[in-house]
C-alpha cells in the first residue's frame, strides 16, 4: 500500500485474498472482505476471473460427474449419461432422487445413491455385483457310490460376464452307507442376466467344498451318485455385493464403499465381491473417503483421520484433526501444486476450518485456516483448474451465504 498524492487516498498495490478470521477493523493492507468473480495472482494482483457459460438442459439435474471418457448424472429418479455433442442418453430409471456418488475402474463406473447401486459397463447398465445365495436346496439319499460320511453343499449363480456369487452357511447330509445324492428345490434366480447356477460339494467328511456340477438356471432338481473329487475350490462363500453408499473410492486393488458410519472395502482385485465383516466402524457419518498413494484420509462429521497403508486389512489410524469434512468438496492436484518436490497427487477438501491438503504419508497441510473458515454447510462441491499459470482449488457450498463468506 502506498500513498498517493491526494490526501487521505491510498494505492494498493498486493492483495492477499479473502480474510474473515478477523473483524474488518483489525484487517492488514490487502486482506479482501469480499471478491466476486475475481483471482488473485501469484505476484498478489487481482484480476478478473475467467469462465464459460454452461448449456442448458430441459431438466433439472444433480451429482454430475465425470472421469474423462464418462460423463453421468441424475434427474427425477434416473441415470443418464451425457454425451460429447452435449445429448444425453438414458442409462437407468426407477431410481430414488438422491445424490449419487462414482467411481471408475478400468473404464466400468460403478455408483450408488445410499440405496441403489449398479455398474456402467460400456455404456450399459447392470448390477454390481450378485447377492449372497442363501436359500440352499433340500438334499436326500439315493443309491449310488459315494463313500459315506457328512457332506456340505452349495449352491451359487453365475451372471452372463462369469461373476459369481456368494454362497452362505452350507446345508449338510449325513450317508450313513455309500450312496448318492438327489438335490430339490433348488431357487431358480429372477435376475435374468444369470446364466448358470454351480453346485458346490464336499468329499465325506471334508471342510472344503470343490465344483461338482454346472446347472442351467432353471434347474431345480439334480443328483449326485459318484463323487467326484473337484479342483475348483468354493471362493466366495461368506462374500456378496456391495451395500448401497454414500461414498466410493478405488484404492489399491480395492473399492471403498462408506454407508454410514462405517466404510467397506471388496475383497482385493475382486471390486463386486465384499466380506461385510471386514467393515471399519467409525464414530459418525463418514463425509470424506480420499485415496492417496500409500494411504486414505477419512473425514467423518467431527474429525479427519489417515489410514496409513496399503492393504485395509492391515491400517493404522492416525488421527489428524478435530474437525470434520465438507461431504463433496474432494479434489485431486499434483503433489508437487501443494509442496515443491512431493510426487504423487494430493487431496483437497474443505473443513469448517478452511481447505486442506492430504499428501502421501499422512502429512495434512491446513491451507487457510490462519485467514478464512467456512460457514457451517451440509455439502458443497469443488474441482482444480488451470487458469493463466494458476492452479486453482475451486469449492462452492450449498446453503444460505453471502459473497464475503464465499472462498475459492
Amino acid at each position: 500500500m502506498t500513498a498517493n498524492q491526494d490526501k487521505d487516498i491510498f494505492a494498493f498495490e498486493e492483495f492477499l485474498g479473502l480474510r474473515n478470521t478477523v473483524d474488518v477493523e483489525n484487517f492488514e493492507p490487502g486482506d479482501l472482505n469480499a471478491a466476486l468473480n475475481l483471482d488473485v495472482t501469484d505476484a498478489k494482483k487481482l484480476r478478473r476471473r475467467r469462465g464459460y457459460g454452461a448449456p442448458v438442459f430441459g431438466t433439472a439435474a444433480h451429482s454430475l460427474w465425470s472421469d474423462g471418457d464418462n460423463a453421468l448424472f441424475v434427474s427425477a429418479g434416473t441415470l443418464y449419461r451425457l454425451n460429447a455433442d452435449e445429448t444425453y442418453t438414458v442409462i437407468r430409471t426407477g431410481l430414488d432422487n438422491d445424490h449419487m456418488a462414482y467411481t471408475s475402474v478400468g473404464g466400468r463406473v460403478y455408483y450408488s445413491n445410499g440405496q441403489q447401486s449398479g455398474a456402467v459397463d460400456a455404456h450399459t447398465d447392470r448390477s454390481w455385483g450378485l447377492p449372497m445365495t442363501t436359500i440352499q436346496p433340500t438334499a436326500t439319499q439315493i443309491g449310488g457310490l459315494m463313500p459315506p460320511g457328512r457332506y456340505q453343499y452349495v449352491v451359487t449363480h453365475v451372471r452372463d460376464d462369469g461373476q459369481e456369487s456368494g454362497a452362505g452357511i452350507a446345508s449338510t447330509i449325513d450317508l450313513s452307507i455309500a450312496g448318492g445324492i438327489r438335490f430339490d428345490l433348488i431357487p431358480v434366480p429372477t435376475d435374468p442376466t444369470i446364466s448358470s447356477k454351480r453346485l458346490y460339494l464336499s468329499p465325506p467328511d471334508g471342510d472344503r467344498m470343490y465344483l461338482q456340477m454346472v446347472l442351467t438356471p432353471d434347474s431345480e432338481e439334480a443328483s449326485v451318485v459318484d463323487y467326484r473329487h473337484g479342483t475348483v475350490a468354493l471362493a466366495t462363500q461368506f462374500l456378496t455385493a456391495p451395500p448401497a453408499g454414500t461414498i466410493l473410492a478405488y484404492f489399491n486393488g480395492h473399492v471403498l464403499v462408506a454407508s454410514g458410519s462405517r466404510l467397506y472395502p471388496s475383497e482385493p482385485y475382486a471390486l463386486e465381491l465384499f466380506d461385510y465383516r471386514r467393515a471399519q466402524p467409525f464414530g459418525s457419518p463418514i463425509t470424506l473417503v480420499a485415496p492417496v498413494t500409500d494411504g486414505v484420509y477419512l473425514g467423518t462429521e467431527g474429525q479427519i483421520i489417515y489410514l496409513a497403508g496399503k492393504d485395509p486389512a492391515t491400517w493404522v489410524f492416525q488421527p489428524k484433526f478435530s474437525v470434520g469434512a465438507i461431504p463433496g468438496t474432494l479434489a485431486y492436484t499434483d503433489a508437487a501444486n501443494v509442496d515443491e518436490g512431493q510426487t504423487g497427487l494430493a487431496a483437497i477438501f474443505a473443513t469448517a476450518d478452511g481447505i486442506c491438503a492430504g499428501l502421501s504419508g499422512g502429512s495434512i497441510r491446513d491451507l487457510t485456516n490462519d485467514r478464512f473458515r467456512y460457514p457451517v454447510t451440509k455439502v458443497g462441491a469443488a474441482m482444480v483448474r488451470g487458469s493463466d499459470g494458476i492452479v486453482q482449488y475451486v469449492a462452492t457450498l450449498k446453503g444460505a451465504g453471502t459473497v464475503n463468506n464465499t472462498a475459492s
